[in-house]
């Protein structure tokens, strides 16, 4: 585990005290594969799919070979790959309505994804500026608070990982 994947390691550690480690383990990987069902469902409907397209689009997602074999390998930051699907979505709503409640929920997500995966976090730098920087320019204007609000809570859940992978690293070392 990463030091700065504080998703993963707060509620694992509250939960394994309450049902041990092995059971905490399970229990996190069955809530991010749901997680990934979820949002691949509702990124599917968002996109204009019909009901059952969108629930076999997420039933394919949580039961793909290539996913379920990277949780096998205990590749667990692979099983926050839901928050970056949930982060597609709510970047998705951002743009097409935008508004600050929307804003605020994409903050929301992307911070949870940070706070889960900093290597799947870093991929959706790539995907996320470009997208948005040309949705902004459609829509300069409306879009503006949202993802400023955005911007802010990524900044400020991101420095406060930054502080606490740095202060672990110089515990480690000194």
């Amino acid at each position: 585990l990463f030091p700065t994947d504080l998703l993963v390691r707060v509620p694992a550690s509250l939960v394994g005290g309450l049902l041990g480690d092995p059971t905490s383990a399970s229990l996190f990987v069955v809530v991010q594969v749901a997680l990934l069902g979820w949002a691949t469902a509702a990124l599917a409907r968002e996109l204009g799919s019909r009901l059952w397209p969108s629930v076999l689009a997420g039933v394919f997602a949580m039961f793909s070979p290539s996913f379920l074999a990277l949780l096998a390998c205990g590749r667990l930051d692979a099983a926050s790959l839901g928050w970056m699907v949930l982060a597609c979505l709510l970047w998705l709503r951002a743009v097409r309505r935008p508004s600050w409640r929307r804003g605020v929920a994409l903050g929301a997500g992307l911070s949870a994804l940070i706070a889960s995966s900093p290597n799947l976090a870093f991929i959706m730098v790539f995907l996320i500026i470009p997208a948005s920087l040309v949705a902004m320019v459609r829509q300069l204007r409306a879009l503006v608070w949202p993802f400023a609000l955005a911007a802010l809570l990524v900044v400020l859940v991101g420095g406060a990982c930054v502080a606490t992978m740095v202060s672990l690293e110089g515990r480690s070392a000194g």
